[in-house]
């Protein structure tokens, strides 16, 4: 059985993309499996996820 985590808010700046790091990189050190799934158009959870520094990195 899967289990979804869903962190959403409109306002900007309320930590949803470190939140999301940390608990999806705790879960997966625990043997858990996980997929983060960044529906941002920004992509900053993707660039976090994968060490990229600078947006032009994504592109």
């Amino acid at each position: 059985m899967a289990i979804k985590i869903a962190l959403f808010n409109h306002k900007g700046g309320v930590s949803k993309r470190t939140t999301t790091f940390n608990l999806g990189w705790m879960l997966a050190s625990k043997g858990k499996r996980v997929i983060l799934v960044d529906t941002d158009p920004q992509c900053n959870l993707t660039g976090m996820v994968l060490g990229f520094s600078r947006k032009q990195e994504l592109e």
